[in-house]
C-alpha cells in the first residue's frame, strides 16, 4: 500500500488572497450580503448570502441565503478576521454545529425564475419562518433588485405542490374573498 500523498499547507498569505479573492468573485453576484425581513410578530427575520461553489464549478449563480440569528454576525465577524490574518479556519465543533444550523434557506434561480426556500423544521415549530419567507417573496426580489418579480415560481425546494404551498395559497383566496364581501 502506498502513503496518502501530503496535502499542501495553504499559507497564512495564500489564504487572504484567496479570501479575497473568493469575496470579491461573491460581490459579483450577489447584490447583498444580508437583509431583513419581518414575520408576522414583527420579528426581524436576518438572512446572509450562502456560501456557493458554483464558482468551482462553472455552473449558472443561483443566489442563495441563509437564514441565521444575530449571533452568527458576531461569529460570523470572528471567523472573517481570522481569516483575513491568514490563521487556518478554528476546528471548533461547537463553531461547526453552529454553522451547520441553518433555519431557513432561501435559493433563487434567476435563469429559471424559480423562488425556492426551505425550512427544516416546517413541521416543527418553523412554520412562521416559512410564512414570513412566503408573504416577503416579492418584497426580497425586489430588495435583491430582480426585475420581473411577478414571474418567479415559489416552491419548496423543487416542489411547486407542497402542502404548505396550497395552504398559504388557499388563505390568499380566502382574504380576497372575505375584503370582496365587504
Amino acid at each position: 500500500m502506498g502513503r496518502k500523498p501530503k496535502e499542501p499547507q495553504i499559507t497564512g498569505e495564500r489564504r487572504i488572497k484567496a479570501h479575497i479573492v473568493y469575496t470579491e468573485w461573491l460581490k459579483t453576484i450577489y447584490p447583498l450580503e444580508s437583509f431583513e425581513i419581518q414575520d408576522e410578530n414583527g420579528e426581524a427575520l436576518y438572512f446572509y448570502h450562502g456560501y456557493n461553489s458554483y464558482k468551482k464549478r462553472n455552473e449558472p449563480q443561483d443566489l442563495v441565503y441563509h437564514l441565521r440569528d444575530e449571533e452568527f454576525k458576531k461569529v460570523e465577524a470572528e471567523r472573517l478576521a481570522r481569516n483575513l490574518r491568514g490563521e487556518a479556519p478554528k476546528d471548533d465543533e461547537a463553531e461547526n454545529a453552529y454553522y451547520s444550523a441553518v433555519k431557513a434557506y432561501i435559493r433563487i434561480k434567476r435563469e429559471n425564475k424559480i423562488f425556492d426556500f426551505y425550512v427544516p423544521s416546517l413541521y416543527n415549530g418553523g412554520r412562521h419562518y416559512a410564512r414570513a419567507i412566503y408573504n416577503n417573496v416579492l418584497h426580497i426580489l425586489e430588495m435583491l433588485g430582480i426585475e420581473e418579480r411577478e414571474e418567479y415560481a415559489v416552491q419548496i425546494i423543487g416542489d411547486p405542490n407542497h402542502p404548505f404551498l396550497k395552504r398559504m395559497h388557499e388563505e390568499e383566496l380566502a382574504k380576497k374573498d372575505a375584503e370582496i364581501g365587504k
